[in-house]
């Protein structure tokens, strides 16, 4: 089973829906600008094409020039538009011509009334292409010029026209009516883009600017410092009070932060989540004055608290900024989220990014290629135990082995778990390890009457499915339960003795034994350990690797085993790396050895080898 991380797949739902919004506006922005000269272009081409051949065929030699400088005009401007990207030139040409060409026609008092079809074409072309504003200024501007020809006309200052009076009036009120309806729908369409770039540039809780809106604004820019604000444990106001009551706590931090920032020179966006952002030109004192504020606004929310019914919840936020000028060619976002990350961790509450913080930004990436390499071995079945073998000290046999994770890349290179465990148990991974752990160790030894040890951490224990299986696996294999050893590491430290006892009640019904992993290594209380009814100690390897030269170390141990015989419990040295540890491990009444004097791990055991 695959363990899924719903708030990153409803994340990326909204990503994609966002950004087929995004491509849906901008492609009806492109298509009412950019495209429609296209569209324009082709149908003046055909119009000019179609006069040609008319007066072709009609021998009209005489009035043939016009329509071909049009078909070469409207053949160029499509030509044109191909590779310049600039819709407001060129459509300014295509207006100009049209223009140009029908108030020759009608100055020079020519009788070719088709040439007016561009009269009514006009308003539509303007208002899609220059939009509102301007295309209402071209507009009027045209019809001022309609009307004072239709004037001049009216009062026979133009005699040699063959257009009647009532043809250029009814013309002329053609024009307004169709001015009014083009003015009519293109505001219409203006409408819905500023809808449907509300919805993608706009956050819809609180109104403000959202990251697609900052991205684009960032990439205007190349001077400009970054702050991404993150509401600490924001998480658990949402799980305490409920989502309502979280969205009213960041609209409530919306406008704390709109009080503090400069909104001449400051702009504040809302990300996804509980993130806000504030953009500002990079100046010598731009980001202490940022810092300033993350301070102020934290002061201020101490004493202004969010106010929910009888409740006061206070709100705190942590910030990471940078400063686009001081990265190189790093990416702005990246660097302020490691700074975000960074602030987190720290009591500062805000840091800055620096190129010192370069290590930081490695450990990121190192942690992402670990993951992937963990991911991936897991999927393709590269994840294994090797056996490191456990002596009895008494027997001089081999009795027990240990249960070590391992994995492979692709390319077949080893990990040993100090390489990628700390990583997996930051992640969902590290549950699938211990799962596949167990059945692989198990499928191994079930035929065999060697005991085997698997180690769990406290992760683990509260992992329920983690339980579940483990019990499963306990069930299906109950006639090797006796073998079966669980070792718990002590130095993670088992503070929630009442998890740990009742997952050993659990186990023990089973006939499985337990073993406290690195004793000696935390706080090693042994009141706890009288009432868990555990079955191994496993002294720390620091402990053990030292004893021919710490004599502390070697008082340390002589009192565990003394104790540990007293309470029944069996002792198992780490570490045994020499035959002089050995000896004094043996000297001093520790039951088992394990370590590399007795056998390195290894994919084989030991009745595999002989």
């Amino acid at each position: 089973m695959m363990d899924f991380n719903f708030d990153n797949i409803k994340n990326k739902l909204k990503t994609s829906k966002i950004e087929k919004k995004l491509k849906n506006f901008k492609t009806f922005r492109h298509f009412s600008q950019y495209s429609f000269i296209k569209i324009t272009s082709v149908i003046g081409f055909v119009v000019s094409f179609s006069i040609f051949v008319y007066l072709l065929l009609h021998n009209d030699i005489s009035k043939i020039i016009s329509s071909i400088i049009a078909l070469l005009f409207f053949t160029f401007i499509f030509i044109i538009s191909l590779f310049y990207k600039n819709p407001e030139i060129i459509s300014s040409f295509v207006l100009l011509f049209s223009g140009s060409m029908i108030f020759h026609e009608i100055l020079s008092g020519g009788s070719n009334d088709y040439y007016l079809l561009f009269v009514f074409c006009f308003p539509i072309v303007v208002y899609f292409i220059h939009g509102i504003k301007n295309g209402l200024i071209w507009n009027s501007v045209f019809l001022i010029l309609y009307f004072a020809v239709y004037v001049l006309i009216q009062n026979d200052y133009i005699t040699n026209s063959s257009y009647s009076k009532n043809y250029i009036f009814v013309s002329f009120i053609v024009l307004v009516v169709i001015n009014i309806l083009a003015f009519l729908n293109a505001y219409r369409h203006q409408d819905i883009e500023r809808e449907m770039g509300k919805q993608i540039y706009f956050d819809g809780l609180t109104e403000l600017p959202n990251r697609h809106k900052m991205l684009e604004d960032i990439e205007k820019s190349k001077n400009i410092i970054l702050c991404i604000i993150n509401v600490d444990d924001f998480k658990e106001i949402n799980d305490i009070f409920g989502c309502s009551i979280g969205d009213e706590a960041l609209l409530f931090l919306k406008d704390r932060l709109l009080n503090f920032i400069d909104k001449t020179t400051e702009t504040l966006y809302k990300l996804n989540g509980d993130e806000f952002a504030i953009v500002a030109n990079s100046t010598d004192d731009e980001a202490e004055k940022i810092k300033r504020l993350i301070y102020t606004l934290n002061s201020d929310l101490q004493i202004n608290k969010f106010i929910q019914g009888e409740e006061d919840i206070i709100l705190r936020v942590s910030a990471g900024i940078s400063d686009m000028t001081k990265i190189d060619d790093e990416n702005v976002l990246s660097t302020a989220d490691i700074a975000l990350k960074e602030a987190k961790k720290s009591s500062i509450g805000v840091i800055e990014y620096s190129q010192e913080k370069l290590k930081t930004k490695d450990n990121y990436h190192h942690n992402i290629t670990s993951l992937n390499i963990i991911s991936n071995a897991i999927q393709c079945d590269r994840l294994f135990p090797y056996y490191q073998p456990i002596l009895d000290n008494v027997t001089d046999k081999i009795e027990k082995f240990e249960c070590l994770v391992r994995i492979s890349d692709s390319i077949g290179q080893i990990y040993i778990p100090m390489k990628f465990l700390n990583i997996a148990k930051k992640s969902r991974l590290y549950p699938k390890i211990t799962r596949i752990m167990l059945k692989k160790s198990v499928d191994r030894f079930k035929n065999t009457n060697f005991e085997f040890s698997i180690n769990l951490s406290i992760e683990d224990f509260f992992n329920p499915y983690t339980i579940q299986f483990i019990t499963l696996m306990l069930e299906e294999n109950s006639n090797i339960c006796k073998n079966i050893n669980f070792e718990i590491i002590e130095s993670e430290g088992i503070e929630n003795y009442t998890v740990f006892s009742n997952f050993i009640k659990l186990i023990k019904k089973f006939g499985c034994k337990i073993s406290i992993d690195d004793f000696g290594s935390g706080y090693s209380n042994f009141d706890h350990f009288l009432n868990l009814n555990v079955d191994y100690l496993k002294i720390d390897g620091s402990l053990i690797k030292n004893l021919d030269k710490d004599k502390n170390a070697r008082i340390a141990v002589e009192n565990i085993v003394k104790l540990s015989r007293e309470l029944g419990i069996k002792t198992i040295a780490e570490y045994v790396h020499s035959k002089k540890i050995f000896d004094i491990v043996k000297d001093i009444n520790v039951d088992y050895s394990q370590g590399f004097y007795i056998g390195y791990p290894s994919p084989k055991i030991n009745e595999e080898l002989n």
